[in-house]
């Protein structure tokens, strides 16, 4: 540094345009802009914005989490009449061709079985 700090912070107090300045006076002591803002801050003087420090982020605290509830399986009517309505929707596609009847058996024993109609032990 060419200049004492008490240097700096007059050429700061007293120029017109202070936020050149401080590019000035880092070009004439030989130094970095954040130098000359670190000698000001220490000489306490309350810098513009541009050169003040970002207030740190607060944490944001972590949202709750929800339990998970248990997925309830239940069997009645209208379960097993979606099936029904289900293995009718496949026979169409049987009748239409756009199934083989080997795929419309798999598809069934897969309904009943995701239904509890039927147990994998009988399948």
């Amino acid at each position: 540094m060419v200049m004492t700090p008490g240097q700096i912070v007059f050429e700061y107090k007293t120029a017109k345009s202070p936020l050149k300045q401080i590019g000035i006076l880092a070009d004439q002591n030989l130094c970095s802009r954040k130098d000359i803002v670190k000698i000001l801050e220490e000489s306490g003087l309350e810098l513009p914005k541009v050169y003040q420090k970002p207030a740190e982020p607060k944490e944001k605290p972590a949202p709750k989490k929800a339990a998970a509830e248990p997925v309830k399986h239940t069997t009645g009517p209208d379960i097993k009449g979606a099936a029904l309505d289900a293995i009718k929707t496949m026979l169409y596609m049987v009748d239409s061709g756009e199934i083989e009847v080997k795929s419309f058996f798999d598809r069934v024993l897969g309904v009943l079985l995701l239904e509890g109609v039927i147990d994998k032990m009988e399948a």
